[in-house]
C-alpha cells in the first residue's frame, strides 16, 4: 500500500470531472462516513468500499490522470448497478481527504496556481426566452433556477416548453432562434451534456438549479442573448442583466493571530458590497448578485474549488509564524491573481531563477543520482523534485523549470548517454507502463511498447535524443564504474556551461582516470604445458585478470580500483584479450590458465600475445607460435629435381605451404580451384619427402572414378615414385594388403576401400594419407569419415576444391581430421563457430574461423592466379570404369575383338561393320546403356565425375561446355543435372536455328534464367558458336581427329576470352579410348577418316591401323 497526502484541493479536481448530481450525492454520503477500508494501491489509483442501501457494499476505485501536477480525468468504476463514475466513487474521493497538515491558505495557494478546465465549444447557438426565477431557502439564502417560457399570442409569458421538448424536438412551431437557444441549454445541463444520446438518461427538472451551471454554461448564454434570446425575472428581481463577468481580489487583513486571507467578488474593478451574492457551479463557474429588485448575472474566470469555499465561507488564517512562507509563494500567487496587502510592509524574499539541480549521494558501491529544480531564496537552497510538481510551496514557478529544463536538454541528454544505467532504469519504466491500459505518464501502452523496441536497438545517445525530457530526469543508482566516470570527468562537462549546478553528500572520494595500461603475459609452467599469466597494468597498479574479466563479461565500461583509479575496459586490446579468451575457453584450448604447449590453434595465440608485453619465459614458445601462425618455411622450397613438372608461381608457394605442414608435423586442407594443380602439387611434396627418405608411403584415398588418373599422373609427373594401387578388397585379391603393395612410395585407393577394409589400411605404418575429393568425408557421422579420422597417419592432407558445401560443419569434418587437436568437441565448435555463422547473429565469427584455419588451409581461385596461368591448360583424366561396367565391356570386347579380327581379312567387304563394331566399342566407354537398353540402369563413372565436379564449379562461380559426339550420352547426362536441379543448355544437329539460338542466348545472358552449363553435340558444336561465358571444358569421349576438337573447345578459348580456359578430356581407363588417346597424331587423323565418308576411309585406313585398336599391342 502507498502513503500519500491527497489534498481537498485535488479532491475537488478529481470531482469536476464526475457528474454533477453525482458529486452533490457525494458529499452527502461522505458526510455520513459511509466509506471505509481507504487505500491507495498506487500514488494514482485509490482503493475503498462504500455502504449504500441497506446492507449493500460496493467495492469502488478511483484512477486518477495526472498531469503536470493537476488532475487532469479521473475514472471510477464501482460494483453497484452505475458501474462507473457513480456517488459512491464520488465519496471515496471526498473521503480520502488528507487535509490535517495543510493550512487551508496554503490550499488555496495551490488551487490558484492551477488553471480552470477549458470551457467547452458550441457549435450552433440560437437565442430563446428565458426565465431566472428568485427564492429562500429555510435558512433565507438565495436560490436561482432556469426555465423556458413561451410567450402567449396575448403577451403573456407561460411554461408551455419543456426541456425535453427543447432537448430532443423537432422545434415546429416555435420561433427557431428561441428554441435552438433553449436546446442548447438543455443540452448543457442533461446528464451526458452535449455528448448525451437522444432518448437516453433521466429528464431534466422543470426549474434547472443555477447554482449547478457547469463553465460551459455562461458561454451558451452570452451567445443565446446575444443572439436576442430574452432574460425574464421571477420572484424577488424584476429584471435580470448578463454581465461581462466577476473577478476574484486575494486580502489579507491583519489580526491579532496573523492574518486573514479573504477574497473579495468585484466587478468591472469594483468591490460586490451587495448582500445577496450567489456564487453558481461546484467548483464556482459562475456569480449572481441580487441588488435590490435588479439581478445580475455573470461568469467567474478561473475558480478553484477553495476560492469558492473561501468567497462563500470564512476567511482562511495565515498565522504569524507561517508568514515567510507566504511571502516566499506570493510572487507566484500574483503572477494569477490580485492580492491586496496590508499597509505594513511585508517584503517578499529573494528567489532566484530555478535552475537544474544534481544531486549525488556516495554510498560505498557506488551512488544514487537525483534531478532537482533547484531555488535560492534569500541565499539558502530550496531544490524540488520536477516528476512531482505540487504547488504547496507556492514560489515555485513550474513554467519557469519546464523553460530550463528545455534549456537544460544538452546537459540531460549528456549524462543519461554517459552511463550505463540511464537505458535499465528507462526500461524499467517503460515495461511498467506498457501494463497498464492507462498508463500514468503522457504515454500509451502502445507507445512504450514501441519506444522499448527502440531502446533495445539503438545507443543510449539516440535514445536519449528522441525521449521526452521527463525520461531524462529519473533517478539512477550507479555502480562504482558509473560513479568515478561521473565525479571524475562528467561532473565538468556538465557544469561548464554554467548551468546545471551539482550537489555531492555522503562520504567522500577521488577519483581519476589511469594514464596507461598495458597488458602483460607470462607462464610458470615448461614442457608440456604452460601456466598462463595475464595481468593488467593500469599505471603502477596491477589488475588481476579476473577482475577484468569479469567487469567484461558484465559488459562494463570501466572498472575501478580500490585507490579510486578507473581505466577504461573498451579499447581494442582488453575487447580482442575477452574474445581470445572466451574462445580459447569455449573451444577447450584454455584449461583453467593451462594452454598445450603443442596447441595447433596458432593464429589465436599469436593474436593473444601480440597484444600486450611476453616475459623472457614466454617468449621461446611465442616464436613458435609465430612461425606457425604464419603457415611458411623460413626459407624458400627448392622444387624437387625428380619431379617431372614445370611448377607455375603459385603451385610453388603450395609446395612451400604442403612443406611447412610436413616439416612441423601438421595436417592441412589444399582447396584450390579446380585445374590449379592440386594433384601436382601433392605429387612434389611427396617427391621431395622421397629424395630424403626413399622409403616413405603415403597412402592416397580417391574416387574409384579417378583412381586409374592418380596413378596416371604419378607416372607422368613423379616416376621416381613406386605406385600401387589397390581396387579390391584384401578377401577378394586373396593376398594381404602389405604384400599388395610391396614397396610402394604411393598407395592408391577408394574411400569404399578404406571403409570396407579399414583393418587392413589400419595394420600398415603410414607417414602420410592424402584425401582427393575430401567433399566425401563432410558428413562427419559416416563410417568413412570415422575410418579417415581413425587411420594413424602423422601428416595428413585433405584436397577439394569445396571444403564446405552445405554447412559450417562439413569444414570442421575435414579440419577434424587433418588436425584433430585444433577443435576437438564439435559440439562446442557449432556453439561458437558453426551457430553464429550461418545464423547471421555473428557474422564477425566467420572472419575469425578463416583466420584460425588461415595455417591449414591453403585456396586460390582462378581469378587470383590469373597471372600465373597460360590461356588454355588442358588436361587428360583418367576414369576407371565401375566393377559392372568393366565387366561388360570385357566380355563384349573379347567377343567383338575376335570378329574384328577376322573381318580385317577381306577389308574392302567388310569396313562398314568395322567402323559399327568400333562406334560400339566408343559408346560401350561411355555407358552400356547406349549398346544395349537392358543396361540403362547402370551407372557411368563419366556422369559420375561431372555430376561431382559440375556443382563444384558452380559453386565456385564458373561456366562450363561439356561436349560429346553421342546425343544419347548427352541426354543421360542431362538427366544427371536434372536429377541434381541444376539448369543447363543443350545443343544437338537436330535443333532449327530459332531454338539453337534461344539456348545459346539463355548460357550467355547470365541473370537469374541464365545457364552455367551448355551440353553440346561435338559435331553442331564445331563452327559458328562464340561461347567465351565458360573456363571450363570438358571432352566425354575423345574426338580423335585433334583438329576438330580443338574447333570445339575454342567455342570457349576464342577472342574475348577474359580468364583462363581449363580443358579436360576424360578417358576410361583399359578401353578403346586408351588406346586411341595413345596412338600417334598420325594414327588419330586416320581413325578421323574411318568415321567419315567412304573415299576417305578407303584412303586413309589400314587393317592394320584398325587391327591396333583392338589388340593390346601398338606395334
Amino acid at each position: 500500500m502507498v502513503t500519500r497526502n491527497f489534498s481537498s484541493a485535488q479532491a475537488e479536481q478529481a470531482l469536476s470531472h464526475l457528474p454533477i448530481p453525482d458529486v452533490l450525492r457525494g458529499r452527502a454520503y461522505a458526510k455520513q462516513d459511509r466509506i471505509s477500508g481507504i487505500e491507495w494501491s498506487t500514488p494514482t489509483v485509490l482503493r475503498g468500499v462504500c455502504r449504500g442501501s441497506g446492507r449493500n457494499r460496493y467495492r469502488c476505485t478511483v484512477t486518477l490522470v495526472v498531469q503536470g501536477g493537476q488532475v487532469a480525468d479521473t475514472f471510477g468504476s464501482c460494483s453497484c448497478p452505475v458501474a462507473t463514475d457513480c456517488k459512491h466513487c464520488a465519496a471515496l474521493i471526498l473521503a480520502a481527504v488528507d487535509d490535517d497538515d495543510v493550512p487551508a491558505w496554503r490550499a488555496l495557494l495551490e488551487e490558484i496556481s492551477a488553471d480552470a478546465p477549458a470551457t467547452t465549444e458550441i457549435e450552433r447557438i440560437r437565442p430563446v426566452g428565458l426565465e431566472v426565477a428568485t427564492r429562500r431557502d429555510p435558512q433565507g439564502a438565495l436560490v436561482l433556477t432556469l426555465r423556458p417560457l413561451v410567450r402567449q399570442p396575448t403577451g403573456v409569458w407561460t411554461p408551455h416548453l419543456p426541456w425535453a421538448v427543447a432537448l430532443e424536438g423537432s422545434g415546429d412551431g416555435y420561433e427557431p432562434a428561441g428554441f435552438d437557444g433553449i436546446s442548447a441549454i438543455a443540452a448543457i445541463f442533461a446528464p451526458g451534456g452535449t455528448h448525451r444520446v437522444r432518448g437516453t438518461g433521466p429528464r431534466l427538472p422543470a426549474g434547472l438549479e443555477l447554482s449547478l451551471a457547469p463553465a460551459a454554461f455562461w458561454k451558451v448564454l452570452g451567445s443565446a442573448v446575444t443572439a436576442g434570446m430574452p432574460l425574464l425575472a421571477s420572484g424577488e428581481a424584476a429584471t435580470v442583466e448578463l454581465t461581462d463577468g466577476f473577478d476574484i481580489v486575494l486580502r489579507l487583513a491583519p489580526h491579532e493571530d496573523g492574518a486573514h486571507l479573504i477574497a473579495d467578488l468585484t466587478r468591472d474593478g469594483l468591490p460586490v458590497t451587495d448582500d445577496d451574492v450567489v456564487i453558481l457551479g461546484d467548483p464556482a463557474t459562475g456569480a449572481a448578485v441580487l441588488a435590490g429588485d435588479v439581478l445580475r448575472l455573470g461568469p467567474l474566470a478561473r475558480v478553484t474549488p477553495l476560492e469558492t469555499r473561501l468567497l462563500t465561507g470564512d476567511p482562511f488564517d495565515v498565522p504569524t509564524a507561517d508568514y515567510t512562507d507566504f511571502l516566499t509563494a506570493l510572487p507566484r500567487l500574483t503572477a494569477h491573481r490580485t492580492v491586496e496587502l496590508p499597509d505594513r510592509g511585508l517584503a517578499p524574499p529573494e528567489i532566484s531563477a530555478p535552475f537544474p539541480l544534481l544531486l549525488i549521494e556516495m554510498e560505498d558501491y557506488g551512488s544514487r543520482t537525483r534531478w532537482r529544480a533547484g531555488y535560492r531564496v534569500d541565499g539558502v537552497l530550496r531544490h524540488f523534485d520536477p516528476a512531482v510538481p505540487e504547488r504547496q510551496v507556492g514560489f515555485r514557478d513550474l513554467d519557469g523549470e519546464q523553460q530550463m529544463w528545455r534549456r537544460a536538454r544538452p546537459e540531460l541528454e549528456l549524462f543519461c548517454s554517459g552511463n550505463t544505467r540511464w537505458k535499465q532504469a528507462l526500461a524499467a519504466l517503460l515495461r511498467a507502463e506498457a501494463r497498464h491500459r492507462r498508463p500514468f505518464a503522457q504515454r500509451t501502452p502502445m507507445a512504450a511498447f514501441d519506444l522499448l523496441n527502440v531502446l533495445e536497438l539503438r545507443p543510449a545517445a539516440q535514445v536519449a535524443a528522441q525521449v521526452p525530457t521527463t525520461d531524462l530526469l529519473i533517478p539512477l543508482g550507479l555502480d562504482l564504474p558509473d560513479t568515478a566516470i561521473l565525479c571524475g570527468e562528467m561532473v565538468n562537462r556538465l557544469t561548464a556551461p554554467g548551468l546545471v549546478q551539482v550537489e555531492i553528500t555522503g562520504p567522500q572520494r577521488e577519483f581519476r582516470e589511469a594514464e596507461n595500461t598495458q597488458l602483460h603475459f607470462g607462464t610458470t609452467g615448461a614442457f608440456e604445458w604452460l601456466d598462463l599469466t595475464v595481468t593488467v597494468k593500469a599505471d603502477d597498479a596491477e589488475v588481476p585478470l579476473a577482475d577484468v574479466i569479469d567487469a567484461l563479461a558484465r559488459d562494463a565500461d570501466w572498472l575501478v580500483l580500490p585507490d579510486g583509479t578507473y581505466f577504461s575496459l573498451q579499447t581494442p586490446e582488453l575487447t580482442l584479450l575477452k574474445e581470445l579468451l572466451d574462445e580459447a575457453r569455449a573451444m577447450g584450448d584454455l584449461d583453467g590458465a593451462k594452454i598445450a604447449a603443442d596447441h595447433p590453434n596458432a593464429t589465436m595465440w599469436e593474436e593473444l600475445l601480440s597484444l600486450g608485453v611476453v616475459d623472457s619465459q614466454l617468449a621461446d614458445w611465442h616464436g613458435r607460435v609465430q612461425r606457425l601462425a604464419a603457415a611458411r618455411p623460413p626459407e624458400p622450397v627448392q622444387t624437387p629435381p625428380q619431379l617431372q613438372a614445370a611448377l607455375r608461381g603459385y603451385q610453388r608457394d603450395g609446395l612451400a605451404w604442403l612443406s611447412f605442414l610436413w616439416d612441423n608435423g601438421l595436417g592441412g586442407i589444399l582447396a584450390d580451384d579446380m585445374g590449379l594443380g592440386k594433384t601436382v602439387q601433392t605429387l612434389a611434396l611427396v617427391t621431395r619427402i622421397a629424395a630424403q627418405n626413399p622409403q616413405v608411403r603415403f597412402l592416397v584415398v580417391a574416387p574409384t572414378s579417378v583412381i586409374g588418373n592418380w596413378a596416371a599422373e604419378t607416372a607422368r609427373f613423379a616416376p621416381s615414385l613406386q605406385v600401387a594401387t589397390v581396387t579390391s578388397t584384401e578377401k577378394r585379391a586373396g593376398v594381404p594388403l602389405a604384400e599388395q603393395i610391396g614397396t610402394a612410395n604411393i598407395v592408391i585407393t577408394s574411400y569404399t576401400l578404406l571403409r570396407i577394409d579399414y583393418d587392413a589400411f589400419a595394420r600398415v605404418d603410414w607417414d602420410g594419407a592424402v584425401f582427393d575429393e575430401a567433399q566425401f568425408l563432410k558428413n562427419r557421422n559416416s563410417k568413412t569419415h570415422q575410418a579417415a579420422r581413425r587411420l594413424a597417419a602423422p601428416f595428413k592432407l585433405a584436397i577439394t576444391g569445396t571444403p564446405m558445401e552445405n554447412n559450417v560443419m562439413e569444414l570442421w569434418a575435414l579440419v577434424s581430421i587433418v588436425s584433430p587437436g585444433l577443435y576437438r568437441d564439435p559440439r562446442k565448435f557449432r556453439e561458437h563457430f558453426a551457430a553464429p555463422i550461418e545464423s547471421g547473429a555473428e557474422p564477425e565469427r566467420l572472419d575469425i574461423l578463416r583466420r584460425r584455419l588461415k595455417p591449414i588451409m591453403l585456396r586460390r581461385t582462378k581469378t587470383q592466379v590469373a597471372d600465373d596461368l597460360p590461356p588454355k591448360q588442358e588436361s587428360v583424366v583418367h576414369i576407371d570404369l565401375d566393377t559392372k561396367h568393366r565387366k561388360i565391356y570385357d566380355v563384349f570386347l573379347a567377343r567383338e575383338r575376335q570378329k574384328l579380327l577376322g573381318l580385317l581379312d577381306n577389308w574392302e567387304e567388310n569396313r562398314i561393320q568395322i567402323l559399327q563394331a568400333l562406334t560400339r566399342m566408343r559408346q560401350l566407354s561411355l555407358h552400356p546403356g547406349l549398346v544395349d537398353q537392358e543396361h540403362q540402369s547402370l551407372s557411368s563413372t563419366k556422369i559420375d565425375y561431372l555430376a561431382q565436379h559440375l556443382p563444384q564449379l558452380i559453386a565456385e562461380g564458373h561456366s562450363a561446355l561439356v561436349f560429346s559426339s553421342f546425343t544419347g550420352f548427352l541426354q543421360l547426362i542431362a538427366d544427371a543435372l536434372t536429377g541434381l536441379k541444376i539448369p543447363f543448355s543443350y545443343l544437338d544437329g537436330s535443333m532449327p536455328a530459332a531454338q539453337r539460338q534461344a539456348q545459346i542466348d539463355r548460357f550467355t545472358s547470365g541473370g537469374q534464367n541464365g545457364t552455367k552449363i551448355f551440353l553440346i553435340s561435338l559435331k553442331a558444336g564445331g563452327f559458328g558458336l562464340n561461347l567465351t561465358a565458360a573456363d571450363y571444358c570438358f571432352v566425354a569421349d575423345p574426338w580423335w581427329n585433334p583438329a576438330a576438337e580443338a574447333q570445339a573447345v575454342d567455342r570457349a578459348h576464342r577472342i574475348g576470352q577474359e580468364r583462363p580456359v581449363t580443358v579436360y578430356r576424360l578417358v576410361s581407363t583399359g578401353t578403346i579410348e586408351e588406346k586411341v588417346v595413345a596412338l600417334q597424331d598420325r594414327k588419330r587423323a586416320l581413325f578421323d577418316a574411318l568415321i567419315d565418308d567412304g573415299e576417305q576411309f578407303s584412303g586413309k585406313l589400314t587393317a592394320d591401323d584398325v587391327r591396333r585398336l583392338v589388340t593390346d599391342t601398338d606395334t
